[in-house]
């Protein structure tokens, strides 16, 4: 879950840095597109890493069982186990991921747009308690 939310904050960083930093161009539309672009990247990456993690383990175990192939026990139940075990973390990656990497845009639009309280009301908001020295909307460009 960690992993999931820190990978998804940096990866949504790395994409859209240059858009928040400009005023009005971030809109919750751009947050979900970058959202979900950074899931998909972390899920694909995050199921081939797991999936090849647990075959390597069962092929361990096939050698070690006198086997004289891993796909002896790939075809098996544990087969099926270990290729559920990896979807399973694949998608709680995923949810994690997409979660993380909504944080920083949504954070941005927020901002931009001016969806903050009034400044007397910030440090009584638990949601924005750090932003209370955030003076208001950016300027308008020049």
């Amino acid at each position: 879950m960690t992993i999931g939310l820190s990978d998804g904050i940096i990866t949504s960083l790395m994409i859209a840095a240059s858009r928040m930093a400009e005023p009005s161009s971030v809109s919750a539309y751009f947050a979900l597109r970058v959202a979900a672009g950074s899931a998909i990247v972390g899920m694909f990456s995050f199921f081939v890493a797991e999936y090849s993690r647990l075959r390597n383990e069962l092929s361990r175990s096939s050698r070690q069982l006198g086997y004289p192939s891993p796909s002896f026990l790939l075809r098996t139940r544990l087969g099926r186990s270990i290729l559920v075990e990896a979807i399973t973390g694949t998608s709680a990656s995923g949810v994690s991921g997409f979660t993380g990497a909504l944080i920083p845009p949504l954070a941005a639009a927020a901002f931009t747009l001016s969806l903050m309280p009034p400044r007397s009301l910030r440090p009584l908001c638990p949601w924005c308690c750090l932003a209370s020295a955030w003076p208001g909307p950016y300027p308008a460009p020049t």
